[in-house]
């Protein structure tokens, strides 16, 4: 069943959306043994009243499928590809543009969630720890991400086991051909700052 959302300037629209609320609660913490006892637990009197709940709490055209009170937790799948591949799947019917692009968006962002506060942590530790110099917030940077992200069980295995991520048998050196004046900088920690003079300019690291 295809259900498109309710106008909110419908008079009924609010009393609905609570009711969706409430019954989601419900549904997500009580089990049920039949339509009918969901339906007389809930207070629905018709199936027309609740198309009318669940329009209510929708914001987009959306697919209702068919199913037992007890399959609440059941994923949407295909019978014939459950048989040949024997594993969880979740099919999810595309019935507006948008609706496929959020989900290849958060499908490819799965695994940056976090990301962003992330850095702003690192910002934050930055700003709080002057004293901390380039490898230490480094090193607390590379920990923080590896707590945060999502990865594999190999990928975990293999910074647990500390493998290389690469080899090669070039060795490459790098040669700054940038004027001095023109050239990246590290400042110094906030330790060895204070031990320089009052007047020292020198607050860079060496190259």
């Amino acid at each position: 069943m295809i259900l498109i959302p309710m106008e909110k300037t419908n008079p009924l629209y609010k009393e609905h959306l609570k009711r969706y609320n409430e019954i989601r609660i419900n549904l997500e913490s009580n089990d049920y043994d039949s339509i009918d006892d969901y339906y007389e637990s809930n207070n629905i009197r018709s199936d027309e009243e609740y198309e009318y709940i669940l329009r209510a709490g929708i914001s987009r055209p959306r697919i209702f499928y068919k199913r037992h009170p007890s399959e609440k937790w059941h994923n949407t799948f295909n019978p014939f590809v459950f048989n040949v591949l024997k594993s969880n799947m979740d099919f999810q019917i595309i019935t507006e543009e948008y609706s496929c692009a959020v989900y290849v968006v958060e499908y490819v962002n799965k695994t940056n969630r976090g990301i962003s506060n992330l850095q702003r942590k690192i910002i934050e530790v930055m700003n709080e720890n002057p004293e901390f110099d380039i490898v230490e917030i480094t090193r607390k940077m590379s920990v923080d991400m590896l707590n945060t992200i999502e990865m594999s069980s190999q990928e975990a295995a293999w910074y647990l086991l500390r493998l290389p991520m690469s080899k090669s048998s070039v060795a490459v050196q790098y040669i700054n051909t940038c004027w001095p004046i023109e050239r990246q900088k590290i400042r110094k920690t906030q330790k060895q700052i204070d031990e320089l003079d009052d007047d020292s300019t020198d607050i860079w690291k060496e190259d």
